[in-house]
């Protein structure tokens, strides 16, 4: 089966600070890597404010993603 394309956009907690979000995009990269994945692009796109609160918080680090990827590598 062929591999698709996918983009996934992460939301992490801004109590990571900048170091906290490097490793878990990291960390995120590699993760879709062993799952037979091959990242194309990483976006961080910084510290900015939600369109609406998540557990009472109004801001978070962005980070996309964009990859191919079998499928069955997502399950």
């Amino acid at each position: 089966m062929a591999d698709r394309r996918y983009e996934t956009l992460v939301l992490i907690h801004p109590d990571q600070g900048d170091p906290g979000q490097k490793e878990l995009a990291t960390r995120i990269q590699k993760l879709i890597e062993e799952q037979g994945g091959a990242v194309s692009q990483v976006q961080e796109w910084g510290l900015r404010e939600l369109a609406h609160p998540i557990a009472r918080q109004h801001r978070a680090f962005y980070i996309l993603f964009a990859y191919r990827a079998a499928p069955k590598g997502l399950d």
